[in-house]
């Protein structure tokens, strides 16, 4: 298309027009084909950001069970506490 001194002025015009558009917009095939870096990072922070959310939930969890844990260990020494004063009571008497 590009022959010069040749064609109609719509010919010329495609050229012109084209020659500006390429100018304009300059989309390489590894542009086009490659993916956004960009995009990907994000999506490997959103990755990242989720995975530690889980830790942290986990963390989170583990810390209620020994909390629990806790909690039945002293009921049972406070159980085991009033049982044994009891007992002594009783042997006073």
């Amino acid at each position: 298309m590009s022959r010069t001194g040749s064609g109609s002025w719509i010919t010329r015009a495609l050229e012109a027009f084209q020659t500006e558009l390429r100018s304009t917009y300059s989309f390489s095939t590894r542009e086009k084909y490659q993916p956004n870096k960009n995009r990907i990072r994000n999506r490997e922070r959103e990755r990242d950001r989720e995975r530690e959310r889980e830790r942290e939930r986990e963390r989170q969890r583990e810390r209620e069970r020994e909390r629990e844990r806790q909690t039945e260990r002293q009921k049972g020494n406070t159980d085991t506490h009033l049982a044994l004063s009891e007992k002594t009571f009783s042997q006073r008497n």
